[in-house]
This record gives structure tokens, sequence and C-alpha cells, in this order.
């Protein structure tokens, strides 16, 4: 296995805002912003390929709601979150800490537990994770070393 992280290649930024709808009219008045690419459609299948989790700080969270709308420019794209109400998540609790800010850069990674587990080795302990079915994702404690929360996601191959 090696030493660094499977990929380099930063697909996303997420930002953690107050209202979605706001900070994306923004967005639109001074960027391009271009179609979703086909292969960030919908999953073709509401069977999972796996059994789906959800995990923050060690526990499973009770349902997470929040408001979503991405942002596609080129070569990356923008993720806005508007968590609603009180849950904790990764989301609420960078909002109420540091308001509408960039909370995370993702990668798309393949070996996703070998990655976690290179992480945690590196001194960067897992907070949160998920599986969707179609992707999984996770978020690591690298705020204060790295400036930014770490994402990494694994799509899954669907059957067609």
């Amino acid at each position: 296995m090696s030493e660094k992280l499977a990929s380099n290649r930063v697909v996303k930024i997420g930002i953690v805002c107050k209202d979605v709808d706001e900070t994306a009219a923004h967005f639109e008045k001074i960027f391009e912003t271009l179609p979703p690419p086909a292969a960030d459609a919908a999953p073709t299948s509401d069977k999972p390929l796996v059994e789906k989790y959800r995990e923050y700080n060690g526990v499973t969270p009770e349902p997470i709601h929040m408001k979503v709308k991405n942002i596609y420019l080129d070569p990356i794209y923008f993720e806005l979150i508007q968590p609603i109400g009180d849950v904790a998540s990764p989301w609420h609790d960078h909002l109420k800490k540091f308001g509408t800010s960039v909370c995370f850069f993702s990668l798309y990674v393949q070996g996703f537990e070998q990655q976690i587990d290179l992480l945690g080795q590196k001194g960067f302990p897992l907070v949160f994770k998920e599986e969707k079915g179609f992707e999984r994702y996770a978020y690591f404690d690298t705020l204060e070393k790295l400036g930014i929360t770490l994402e990494i996601k694994e799509r899954i191959p669907r059957e067609k």
C-alpha cells in the first residue's frame, strides 16, 4: 500500500451556507456554470449494492436534513449545503462555528477502507462516513493541520 492518498485530484469543494439559493445566485452572477455531467446523475436503481450506513463521531446520528445545490465549473464543482434543523453533522457544526464558508474539499479514491486506514495512521482520524448505495464518502479531522476538512469519495459500480 502506498504511503500517500490514492488521488491528488480535487473534484469538489463543499461550502456550507445559511441559504443555499442565495449563495447559488451569487455564484451564477459571476460564473458561467455548466450542466451536471452524466456521471453525477441520480442512481439508476433504488437497490443498494452494499448496506447503507451513516456515522458521525462514532455514533449513528438522527436523520440529517439539508438542502443541497451543485454549481458545476470546469474541472471541479461546488457543493452548496444548507443544514436544516439542529441535528449534529459535519455541516451543521461547521456552519455554527464558522458561518457560510468553505467546509471541505473532496477527492475520488479507490480502496476506500484502505484510504481511511492510511489517513488514520497519518494522524487524521475519521469523523464522518456514509454509504449511499452508489457511493460512499468519509470526512477526516484535518481542519487544524490542513486548514480544511478532507473528504474522500468512492463510487460504487452500478449494475446496468
